[in-house]
C-alpha cells in the first residue's frame, strides 16, 4: 500500500513542482502579465512551488530512512513543512481579498490598500507563516510534554487553518451572490434591448452582449480545490494528535493532499485566468508556426525540383519586402519571420543558380564521354 502513496507522492510533487516553476516564469518574463492581480499569482506559484520541492521528498526520506533522521532535523523539517503549508494558505487569502475587492467593490478597489501596497501585503502574507512556523519551533525546542507540542501545533497549524478557511468562505460566498445579482441585472438589460430593438423595426439582426465573469470563476476554482483538501486534511491532523493507534498511511494521506492542491493550481491559471490563457494561447501559437516554417525550410533545401525551388525564392521575396516596409509589422515574431525569408530568398538564389549551371554543363560532359 505505501508503494502507491510513494509513487503518487513522487508524481504530484514532479507535477508541482514544474507547474508552478513554470509560472513562475512565464509571469515573470512576460510583461503583458506584469499586473496587479498577476503578482499575487506569482507569490502563490513560488510557495506552491516550494511545497512541492521540500514537502514530500523530505516526508520519504522520513519515513525510508527513520534512522538517518535526529530529533533537531525533524524539529527544522517541521518548521519548514508548516512554513511553506501556511505561506501557500496566506498567499491563496490575499489573492482572494483582491479579487473580492474587484468583484464585490469594484468602485472602491482603485483606492484600497491592496492596490497601493502590493508589495507589503506579499510580504506580510510571507512574514506571518514563518512567525507562526518559529513559534512551533520554539515550543518543539523547549517544550519536552507531548501535550504541549499538541497544543502548540493546534493553535499554530489548525487554528491558522481554520481561520483562513472561515475568511475564504465568506469571500467566495459574497462573490457567488455579487455575480448572481450582476448576471441577473445583465438579463434584465439583456431582455430591455431586445425588446426595444424589436420595436425599433432595425434590418440588423439583434447581437446579444456576452458578459464574462472570467475573475470569479478562476478564484471560486482555487478556493473551492483548496477547501475541499483542508477539510480532510486538518480531520487527519486531529485524528493524528488525538489518536494514538494512527498508522503511517494517514500522514502519507496527508502530504499527498497538501502537495495535490499545490499541483491544481497552475491548471487554474491556464484554463480559468484569461490574461495567463491568452499568452500561453499566443505562446503555443507562436512556437508552431516557428517550428511549421523551419520545417518547411529544411524540407524545401533538401528537393531538387527546379519549381519548389522557385517558390520558395518567390515566397522568400515575397515575405521580405512587406515585413520590411510595413511598420506595425515590426514585432519580434515577425523579424523571426523575415530572417526566415531572407533565408528563403537566398537559397531560393543559390539553388537556382546551380541547378542552372549544372544544366548548362550537362552536354558537355556526354560529349567528353562519348
Amino acid at each position: 500500500m505505501k508503494v502507491w502513496f510513494y509513487i503518487c507522492g513522487w508524481l504530484v510533487s514532479v507535477l508541482t513542482a514544474l507547474g508552478n516553476g513554470f509560472i513562475v516564469v512565464f509571469v515573470a518574463k512576460t510583461r503583458c502579465l506584469h499586473s496587479q492581480s498577476n503578482w499575487f499569482v506569482l507569490s502563490l506559484a513560488v510557495a506552491d512551488f516550494g511545497v512541492g520541492v521540500i514537502i514530500f521528498p523530505f516526508s520519504y526520506a522520513s519515513l525510508r530512512y527513520p534512522t538517518a533522521v535526529t530529533t533537531f532535523s525533524k524539529w527544522i523539517y517541521i518548521t519548514a513543512y508548516w512554513f511553506l503549508v501556511h505561506s501557500s494558505v496566506a498567499n491563496l487569502c490575499i489573492l482572494t481579498w483582491d479579487r473580492y475587492t474587484a468583484i464585490v467593490h469594484p468602485l472602491r478597489y482603485i483606492t484600497s490598500i491592496i492596490m497601493r501596497r502590493a508589495g507589503k501585503i506579499i510580504l506580510l502574507a510571507w512574514l506571518i507563516p514563518l512567525l507562526i512556523s518559529l513559534f512551533l519551533f520554539l515550543g518543539m525546542f523547549t517544550a519536552s510534554s507531548p501535550t504541549v507540542s499538541k497544543v502548540l501545533r493546534l493553535t499554530g497549524v489548525s487554528g491558522f487553518d481554520m481561520l483562513c478557511s472561515s475568511l475564504l468562505v465568506y469571500a467566495v460566498v459574497r462573490i457567488l451572490v455579487v455575480v448572481r445579482s450582476q448576471s441577473l441585472q445583465n438579463s434584465a438589460m439583456e431582455s430591455l434591448r431586445k425588446e426595444l430593438h424589436t420595436r425599433a423595426l432595425f434590418t440588423t439582426p439583434f447581437r446579444p452582449i456576452r458578459h464574462k465573469h472570467s475573475s470569479a470563476r478562476f478564484i471560486i476554482a482555487i478556493v473551492v480545490l483548496f477547501l475541499a483538501c483542508n477539510v480532510v486534511k486538518n480531520y487527519l491532523i486531529l485524528r493524528i494528535m488525538f489518536v494514538s493507534d494512527v498508522s503511517d498511511n494517514v500522514a502519507l494521506v496527508v502530504t499527498v493532499l497538501l502537495v495535490a492542491n499545490s499541483a491544481a493550481n497552475p491548471l487554474v491559471y491556464a484554463c480559468l485566468k484569461r490574461d495567463i490563457k491568452r499568452e500561453l494561447t499566443r505562446l503555443i501559437c507562436r512556437r508552431g508556426s516557428i517550428e511549421t516554417t523551419v520545417q518547411r525550410v529544411s524540407y524545401l533545401i533538401t528537393l531538387e525540383d527546379e519549381g519548389l525551388v522557385l517558390y520558395l525564392w518567390v515566397v522568400g521575396f515575397r515575405l521580405n519586402y512587406p515585413v520590411a516596409k510595413t511598420r506595425r509589422l515590426h514585432s519580434q515574431f515577425n523579424w523571426l519571420l523575415l530572417f526566415l525569408a531572407v533565408a528563403d530568398f537566398g537559397v531560393g538564389i543559390v539553388i537556382i543558380f546551380l541547378s542552372s549551371y549544372a544544366s548548362l554543363m550537362e552536354p558537355i560532359n556526354c560529349s567528353d564521354g562519348l
